[in-house]
């Protein structure tokens, strides 16, 4: 009798095991229901984390955009308060001179925003990243060539508020990055018309894109943004 009462006992046991074994297992309705979730969560939070990366590559951009614009006031106290150069060739221009001279770093020169941008047009090749350029020069206060001479930088009359340099075009639907020593400039079309500038500026931040000014400071700028650009300008 007690062998009987304990093979009883074992199988209930069995059955207990079992029944609680299945009821442990999720069914392919609860995973669907618990991979909508997750779904859904993701697609909340990732706008959330697009933007703070955006605002780490916008201050990144910002940062870089001072240390050129340092290293350029320090090129001007060392040389007479002269700009280097705008451009006199493809390979000399005011960014070719502050990493020559050691005033900047070739590293700060490309926006990491620009990294994944397609180089100067639409099926060109793209160059190196340690050649690439975000950035453009102002030719009115920096020369270009035999057409603009270069100004000093003591005798702008504005200098909180004409623009030395701003991040580079965007045209044609893409954002454009040139080379380091094949950069693009600013240059007004009209004298009656300051927002007909023939780069319409950097868009990769928000729409926005950055802009040092002759005093040394940055800000992020609007695309058609209203900008001063002869030294004489107040």
């Amino acid at each position: 009798m007690v062998f009987c009462q304990n093979l009883l006992f074992c199988r209930r046991n069995k059955l207990n095991a079992s029944t609680t074994a299945t009821s442990d297992k999720f069914t392919l309705i609860e995973l669907l229901v618990v991979i909508a979730i997750i779904a859904i969560l993701a697609s909340m939070l990732l706008p959330a984390l697009n933007k703070a990366r955006e605002k780490s590559l916008t201050a990144d951009c910002m940062s870089r955009a001072k240390q050129i614009a340092a290293g350029a006031t320090f090129y001007t106290s060392d040389n007479d308060e002269v700009f280097p150069f705008g451009y006199t060739s493809s390979q000399r221009n005011y960014f070719w001179e502050l990493v020559a001279k050691n005033y900047v770093p070739q590293q700060v020169m490309c926006c990491k925003s620009a990294v994944s941008n397609v180089f100067h047009d639409v099926g060109q090749a793209r160059p190196a990243d340690n050649t690439l350029l975000s950035y453009s020069v102002n030719c009115f206060v920096a020369g270009y060539g035999s057409w603009f001479p270069k100004t000093k930088r003591n005798r702008i009359l504005s200098p909180s508020r004409v623009l030395e340099f701003r991040e580079s075009a965007f045209s044609g639907g893409e954002h454009r990055v040139d080379g380091i020593w094949n950069n693009w400039y600013l240059i007004r079309y009209h004298e009656s018309s300051r927002s007909d500038i023939r780069e319409q500026g950097g868009r990769r931040h928000d729409n926005r894109g950055t802009a040092a000014y002759i005093d040394g400071h940055v800000r992020m700028t609007y695309v058609y943004e209203d900008f001063f650009v002869w030294p004489t300008d107040r």
